[in-house]
């Protein structure tokens, strides 16, 4: 039974309460009667993965090695050159 949700703060706090315990967040919607996905929006930030910035992406991409694959070994997934299993196995 889902309950409705009269105090969101009360609610979240509950909710970190039980999560610092070593709950789920599926048990922890079950436990409060609240949907999980509601739960899920609404944890704060700290709970949630933090997206990287375009800048960060960027300098990431950057110290990659040059794709020297062709284009149908990228479309077919082949491993870059000295990255595949038998490559590591002849090392």
């Amino acid at each position: 039974m889902v309950r409705r949700i009269t105090d969101k703060a009360t609610v979240l706090a509950e909710a970190q309460k039980l999560q610092g315990e070593g709950l789920g967040l599926a048990e922890i919607a079950k436990q409060l009667g609240v949907r999980f996905a509601w739960l899920r929006r609404n944890m704060p930030s700290s709970y949630r993965v933090e997206r990287l910035s375009a800048a960060e992406i960027k300098a990431y991409r950057a110290s990659l090695p040059p794709d020297e694959r062709d284009a149908c070994a990228r479309i077919l997934g082949d491993p870059p050159p000295g990255r595949s299993a038998l490559d590591k196995r002849r090392r």
